[in-house]
């Protein structure tokens, strides 16, 4: 201290500190490499040397002594210096870190959560909305829809076929216009007939997005032309990398596509997934003009004069045109277009949209948008979180580095330095959990895209870490670590340096503990935010399992047989359907069989019918309801309740009596004064006249949250249809129920294409997809919040406990007992508690209020979340401050105050 004295006296305040500064700084290089006791003797020799040369320059005159040894002074570090110094302030944090491995371990854990939760969102976000599409020049690519065209709505409809040809014609407004259609076509394979995702294109579509086959050629112009003729296909890259192993030798091969041999010219290349949607991947491609040939339902290249649009057009812009030139004249041209059929709505019109600018299809993509902006807020929530721990456990060691930094400041180390030496610690803890972080975020994103819902189409969403994902996570590692570790940074080394050298730090201590108080507070209102979401969607969820769906059958098989795409006549559809229930009765594990066109919770067929004394809307010429095609055993086999009459039964065959069944929501909406039993109705489309004999209570149609609908069931015998579902019940499992309707299937022919087979259960499920997988993410990060939060109270807790030993000390001596000091301790705590907790209720209602819509049967303010978040927090809470403050308790007064 003598020699400090005298160098300050000396040499004044600024060349002194600068003097002690480099001193410090050659002394902790030194400690790296030859050790502290090796550099202890160094710095000790070097402070004899300087007052040597201070009393000699007291002796000449000269007011300066040598610099420190084996190091010359410059005002502006050259760049090797700054390099070398960047290394050695990053190898003392390693060793630093080192030395603390359960700190190092518990930060580098906190930020993995919060860093890993927003990288796999932002994995989402880039895959869909970030990425270019994988095409040349996509930003004068655009698709063409009709809607209107000043109306603030996403456009939803596609164009016609003629529509297409016309717009092929503005050259003025485009260089190139394509098209294509999306079907689902039978492909014959080993084991049976499967359904394949076709997309029938023009010839000259693959040329347009500058995308050419890795095997084989693209296909032809006159390809294009004559409906039927040319039975050529290009096979996706996933698919011939499943079916045929990556064969190079596969052009050439003949596959057979709804019965029809087809030629394979080439491999699609990997970077065409799905035309319609990013997420989806096309099986096959096929000349637009084979459509109907896969799919007799589409074919649309055959009747150009369709008005009802399916057809889905792509445009490249001409060299020069804008969108808003392009969009002004495709209006014009749409006012020109001559209409054969039925005419579109009034003001109706051709949109342009920027393939750039889509995910899937402009509606869909704003419902897409608005749940990532949801997600990204939840899990920017859960970083918070992270970060406000991180902050904890850097203040905490903060108070366990006071004299290290007291003394470094006492020996002349500059402040700026050491803030530089405790970010760089800070920093690469936060790039540590970044790493951490971006490995979670994979495995997560692995195990959720495997709980997508069986409902016949894969989602293929390329979430693998690019250039982006990894700019964002260690972007965000980095950010945090900085603006986190600055606070604690600045406020470890502005410590009084004489207290802290003593020990006694009581003169910051409150400007410290309100910090921390503020980051306890914040803590829980986030906790509450996440948990108050999760009981909301968890609560929902229940509901929704527990709802009527109208129907009892839970524990039922299904399988669906589309005959059209079998290969099936017209004339057969009624005897093959015959014969399915037939075989399929025969099984020995099915009690109760039924059949149906469609089944409830997948769609609806609607039809228009005129009910007698019923005034049709306006404009109409009858009711819309929805339709189902049925048998004498669907009613027993769904489970659905009869409520008067009788239902379909095995005499009401052709040339019987049409009849027909109503729901009780259609029995209130037209015969609400007298019984729908013996009433008759008339279908609009071909005035045929139906009795009804029966009702039957309400089923969901479409979605758990609908209301009761206005329902018809038609005898199954009566009608003409296409396609079937048999669903059984019986003594087996639902999911062998399913093998026993296969094996039905198979039995009748091996040609016939089974769709989809599904249990009841997991039909329902699909349904549930949407609030399982809230309730699901939101309870893991509420899961995470609740565990952060306690993590981060009990460390703030004990640090306030070991900076009070004194105090505790002084306070058993007078006469406080166990009990007293517990109570001190967890109520000094519990403030900041409470006021989070509430601040943190205040704010989950009202953002429960935004996402109303997203619930199922449960309101905003759900008193039964109201009151269980609380307590649970507060549970948390109080086993968090509990263990500290019993360690309090039993500290012995006189150990106490000798410890200080």
């Amino acid at each position: 201290m003598l020699i400090r004295w005298l160098l300050r006296r000396c040499l004044g305040e600024a060349d002194a500190g600068v003097f002690l500064s480099e001193l410090e700084e050659m002394y902790l290089h030194r400690v790296e490499m030859e050790g502290r006791s090796a550099a202890d003797r160094w710095r000790r020799a070097e402070m004899r040397q300087a007052a040597l040369n201070v009393a000699a320059s007291r002796i000449r005159r000269d007011p300066k002594p040598d610099r420190p040894r084996e190091r010359s002074v410059r005002s502006i570090p050259s760049v090797g210096e700054s390099v070398g110094r960047v290394v050695r302030d990053v190898r003392v944090a390693l060793r630093a870190l080192r030395q603390r491995p359960l700190f190092a371990l518990i930060a580098v854990g906190t930020l993995a959560l919060g860093i890993g939760a927003n990288t796999a969102i932002f994995s989402v976000v880039n895959a869909l909305f970030l990425r270019s599409p994988p095409y040349r020049a996509p930003e004068e690519l655009v698709q063409v829809y009709t809607g209107f065209p000043f109306s603030a709505q996403p456009p939803t409809g596609r164009t016609s076929y003629r529509e297409f040809l016309e717009l092929r014609e503005l050259t003025e407004a485009f260089a190139e216009v394509e098209a294509y259609e999306t079907i689902l076509g039978s492909v014959r394979e080993e084991g049976g007939p499967r359904a394949a995702y076709v997309e029938a294109v023009t010839p000259g579509l693959l040329g347009m997005l500058g995308l050419e086959p890795i095997l084989g050629r693209t296909f032809l112009p006159e390809e294009g032309v004559s409906p039927g003729e040319h039975p050529v296909a290009i096979l996706g890259h996933a698919y011939w990398q499943r079916v045929y192993g990556g064969d190079p030798g596969v052009p050439g091969r003949t596959i057979h596509l709804a019965g029809q041999s087809y030629s394979v010219v080439g491999v699609a290349p990997p970077a065409l997934k799905a035309l319609q949607g990013a997420m989806l991947t096309a099986d096959l491609l096929v000349p637009m003009t084979m459509a109907q040939a896969v799919d007799g339902a589409s074919g649309v290249a055959s009747r150009p004069d369709r008005f009802p649009s399916s057809v889905n057009t792509f445009a490249r812009l001409a060299p020069g045109v804008s969108l808003e030139q392009a969009q002004l004249r495709a209006e014009g041209l749409y006012r020109r277009i001559p209409r054969t059929g039925q005419e579109p709505p009034e003001d109706w019109s051709f949109r342009l949209y920027p393939l750039e600018d889509q995910v899937i299809s402009p509606q869909i993509d704003a419902g897409l948008t608005t749940i990532a902006a949801f997600l990204f807020s939840v899990v920017g929530l859960v970083l918070l979180l992270a970060c406000t721990n991180l902050a904890n456990l850097l203040l905490a060691r903060g108070k366990d580095r006071e004299k290290e930094i007291a003394v470094r400041l006492a020996l002349g180390a500059g402040r700026r330095r050491l803030v530089v030496q405790l970010l760089t610690e800070t920093v690469i803890l936060a790039l540590l959990g970044g790493i951490a972080g971006l490995l979670m975020a994979q495995w997560t994103l692995g195990l959720l895209l495997r709980l997508q819902p069986r409902i016949g189409v894969t989602f293929n969403v390329d979430v693998s870490p690019d250039g982006p994902v990894l700019l964002f996570t260690f972007g965000v590692a980095a950010l945090t670590g900085i603006l986190f570790g600055l606070v604690p940074a600045l406020a470890a080394t502005r410590p009084d340096v004489t207290p802290a050298l003593k020990g006694e730090a009581d003169s910051y201590r409150r400007r410290r503990l309100s910090l921390r108080s503020g980051l306890v507070a914040f803590q829980m209102a986030v906790s509450v935010i996440l948990l108050a979401g999760a009981s909301l969607f968890l609560r929902s969820l229940i509901e929704a399992q527990n709802t009527d769906l109208g129907f009892s059958t839970r524990e039922a098989g299904t399988v669906w047989v589309d005959l059209v795409r079998s290969g099936v006549p017209p004339s057969d559809w009624s005897n093959t359907i015959e014969e399915l229930k037939i075989r399929a009765r025969t099984q020995v594990g099915i009690r109760v069989l039924g059949a149906a066109d469609a089944l409830p919770l997948l769609g609806r067929n609607t039809a228009r019918f005129a009910v007698s004394g019923v005034t049709p809307p306006e404009g109409q010429s009858g009711h819309s309801v929805t339709v189902f095609r049925v048998d004498e055993g669907f009613r027993e086999a769904m489970g659905i309740p009869l409520r008067s009459g009788r239902w379909i039964q095995g005499m009401d065959r052709p040339g019987a009596q049409d009849v027909v069944v109503v729901s009780e929501a259609a029995a209130r909406r037209f015969w609400a004064d007298r019984s729908p039993v013996g009433q008759e109705i008339r279908s609009s489309r071909d005035d045929r006249s139906y009795r009804v004999v029966g009702v039957v209570g309400d089923v969901k149609v479409d979605r758990l949250s609908d209301r009761p609908e206005r329902v018809f069931y038609f005898s199954l015998a009566q009608q003409t249809v296409s396609r079937v579902w048999m669903v059984a019940t019986g003594d087996r499992s639902p999911s062998e129920l399913v093998g026993d309707l296969r094996q039905a299937v198979r039995e009748v022919s091996p040609d016939l294409l089974i769709m989809q087979t599904q249990t009841m259960e997991e039909r329902i499920g699909v349904n549930l997809y949407p609030a399982r997988m809230a309730a699901l993410l939101l309870g893991a990060f509420g899961l995470v919040a609740l565990t952060l939060a306690a993590i981060g109270l009990y460390g703030i807790v004990s640090l306030a406990v070991s900076r009070r030993i004194r105090e505790v000390g002084i306070r058993m001596s007078l006469g406080a007992n166990a009990g007293q000091v517990m109570s001190m301790v967890v109520m000094g705590s519990m403030g900041s508690v409470v006021l989070g907790g509430l601040a943190g209720l205040g704010l989950a209602y009202g953002l429960a209020r935004l996402i109303r819509g997203l619930l199922f049967g449960v309101a905003p303010a759900d008193p039964l979340t109201l009151l269980t978040v609380p307590l649970l927090l507060g549970a948390v809470a109080t086993v968090a401050t509990f263990i500290p403050a019993r360690r309090a308790s039993r500290v012995d007064p006189v150990r106490a105050l000798n410890s200080e």
